[in-house]
């Protein structure tokens, strides 16, 4: 029956979602920090687009949390954005943040040389996994591919370069308590396995690029018992899917999408970086490959989105900017997007066009 319900929900969005809307939940927000002769324009595309949001709320209920910011005039949208949600792959945009401060303040070079250890791999997108140990390369070319490729093995050797510690200090000093711990993306993959046996925790990078590559969730928990010589009685958990809930339980690698706002605000109103470190990396979200099915494909010409994408298992994310390049003179919107529970990414992917297509017609762009 569940999946009965997400197919019938991609269908409804496939067929632009006739529903009916009702109310706004306790959990919609408006507001602004304007004055009120704003107030028509804020009632106008802030309720447009509720009413259409609505109707995604209604099949996905809780599932979707979304904080929408209008750096022009300070206008708010928000729907369940004051609960925590999980980053995933989002928090590689406070990382990047974190290593261009370091350049800035010269501790750093983006054409440093960083060499490839053997404790460095892990599984995820990009071409890092198939180099050497002792190969070299640039914390320029780190950066590009842990934004743009949203690259594991990429992100958890800058980690190293930066410190952990710092990451997480940047994040609190943005937004006070705000942020849970920050993981290494390697650890991330530890808590979970180690949900399953305490053997997980000691996985290697090698091994889980091995387990990742086997899709079915069944033979990867055969695959994890043979790699320990383990047998289900040896398993806590009844299964991977047992093991991802009870690591989001956890609460790692969290935050709310309000809060997290505060860091793209931060960063594009140039209270983080350097001008040269903030281009860099807003042209380098610009670049982003992954996510291209998410809120991009839900704008027209001639808006782009700058972003950054997140996916785990249940679990996708799509922050960024929203603006057109040829008004100079306008500031973007920020959009802070996240889907829970839907075993389908392809589903989660199309509610988040839709959010995308609704804040389009919403005006507030």
């Amino acid at each position: 029956m569940k999946n009965l319900k997400y197919f019938v929900g991609a269908a409804i969005l496939l067929g632009a979602l006739s529903l009916t809307s009702s109310r706004p939940t306790k959990a919609v927000s408006f507001t602004s920090s304007k004055k009120p002769s704003r107030s028509l324009k804020k009632k106008v595309w802030q309720m447009q687009l509720q009413d259409e949001v609505n109707r995604l709320e209604k099949i996905y209920p809780n599932q979707i949390g979304l904080y929408i910011k209008d750096l022009n005039t300070g206008e708010e949208y928000s729907l369940h954005a004051d609960e925590k949600w999980y980053l995933a792959s989002t928090v590689k945009v406070p990382i990047a943040i974190e290593v261009l401060k370091q350049v800035d303040a010269k501790k750093l070079s983006l054409e440093d040389k960083i060499e490839i250890l053997a404790d460095d791999y892990v599984d995820g997108n990009g071409p890092l996994k198939n180099m050497n140990p002792g190969d070299s390369v640039s914390i320029r070319f780190l950066l590009h591919q842990m934004i743009a490729l949203s690259d594991n093995m990429a992100t958890d050797m800058l980690i190293r370069v930066v410190g952990l510690n710092s990451v997480n200090q940047l994040m609190q000093t943005i937004s006070p308590g705000s942020f849970s711990p920050i993981t290494t993306l390697k650890d991330v993959r530890r808590h979970i396995y180690g949900g399953l046996h305490a053997k997980g925790r000691e996985i290697s990078g090698r091994n889980m690029i091995d387990l990742r590559r086997i899709s079915d969730p069944t033979e990867r928990l055969s695959k994890f018992m043979n790699l320990f010589q383990l047998d289900q009685t040896h398993i806590k958990l009844k299964n991977i899917d047992e093991a991802y809930q009870a690591y989001y339980k956890e609460n790692l690698n969290s935050a709310t999408p309000r809060d997290y706002s505060k860091i793209l605000e931060a960063l594009w109103e140039g209270n983080l970086l350097s001008p040269d470190s903030r281009k860099f990396l807003i042209d380098t979200m610009l670049k982003t490959e992954t996510g291209q099915q998410r809120i991009k494909a839900g704008l027209k010409p001639p808006f782009v989105f700058a972003h950054k994408t997140g996916t785990q298992y249940q679990r996708i994310g799509d922050v960024g900017y929203i603006w057109n390049p040829h008004n100079a003179n306008r500031k973007p919107i920020i959009v802070i997007s996240f889907v829970r529970g839907i075993t389908q990414d392809e589903v989660s992917a199309k509610v988040l066009a839709q959010v995308a297509k609704y804040i389009s017609k919403s005006g507030v762009l």
